[in-house]
C-alpha cells in the first residue's frame, strides 16, 4: 500500500506542531513559571496547585474538547487532536 503525500504532510506538519509546543511547554513556560492560555494553561495551573502531573492533567481537561469536535467538527480533526495531546502529554 503505498502512502499519499498529503497524508504524510499532514503527519509531517503534526508531528512539527507538537516538537514545538513540547519545546515551548518545557524549555521556556516550566522553567520560569509562565502560565499559557487554555487547557495547557489551565494544566500548568493545577499541576501548581494540587501537585498532580501535567501529563495526567492535559488529558482529562482535554475530554469535554473532544467531545465537542467529535459530534460537531469532524472525527478526523478530533483524531488528530487526540494523538496531538496524547504525543504532547508525557
Amino acid at each position: 500500500m503505498k502512502i499519499k503525500p498529503i497524508i504524510f504532510w499532514g503527519f509531517f506538519q503534526l508531528a512539527i506542531a507538537i516538537v514545538l509546543a513540547s519545546i515551548g511547554l518545557k524549555a521556556f513556560l516550566l522553567p520560569n513559571g509562565f502560565l499559557d492560555g487554555g487547557v495547557t494553561g489551565i494544566s500548568i495551573l493545577l499541576n501548581k496547585i494540587t501537585g498532580f502531573e501535567i501529563s495526567i492533567i492535559l488529558p482529562v481537561i482535554s475530554i469535554p474538547f473532544f467531545a465537542i469536535g467529535w459530534f460537531t467538527i469532524s472525527k478526523r480533526i478530533v483524531i488528530r487532536l487526540l494523538i496531538s495531546v496524547l504525543i504532547l502529554s508525557p
